[in-house]
């Protein structure tokens, strides 16, 4: 968090240098709020039959968990988390297979994690028509955008 704090005083509008990491440090912040968020599940949902951790055998799906509860209904969610402080913007990354695959699946849902002091939690679900109404548009078929940084405001993060 200290990092965050110099660099926002450095540019507090782009914060720039912020957004460079270690890969294999991204990748373990992703896997902790997964699991986080399997456990919120497994704690919240009455007696899942199936919660499926896909993104660990491939990353390509478009979603990182699925579940299948006791009346047969599947639900695919896509798991965001940051260790940024969060005060009013949840930030996050989405990339156009990400976005593409949750424009088709019924039961889709982005669910946002948020890391503090080496805990992860489960803060809320992005609305549906926030990442829908906010996506870019490609200007045309030889320019496309591939990923996108969202500011969700906490205010519009839904629980269950």
């Amino acid at each position: 968090s200290e990092a965050y704090s110099i660099a926002e005083i450095l540019d507090p509008v782009d914060n720039w240098g912020v957004n460079k990491f270690d890969e294999s440090v991204l990748k373990q912040i992703g896997l902790q709020g997964e699991i986080a968020f399997i456990e919120h599940l497994r704690d919240t949902v009455d007696s899942p039959i199936e919660i499926l951790h896909v993104s660990l055998f491939d990353d390509s799906l478009g979603y990182d968990i699925r579940m299948t509860d006791k009346e047969g209904a599947v639900s695919f969610f896509e798991v965001k988390t940051s260790s940024r402080p969060v005060s009013k913007k949840f930030q996050f990354y989405l990339s156009r297979n990400e976005y593409e695959v949750s424009s088709t699946l019924v039961g889709g849902k982005l669910a946002c994690i948020q890391i503090e002091a080496g805990h992860a939690e489960f803060i809320g679900f992005s609305p549906d028509d926030f990442i829908h109404g906010n996506v870019p548009r490609d200007a045309s078929d030889v320019g496309q955008w591939a990923v996108v940084k969202f500011k969700l405001s906490t205010d519009l993060l839904q629980k269950p």
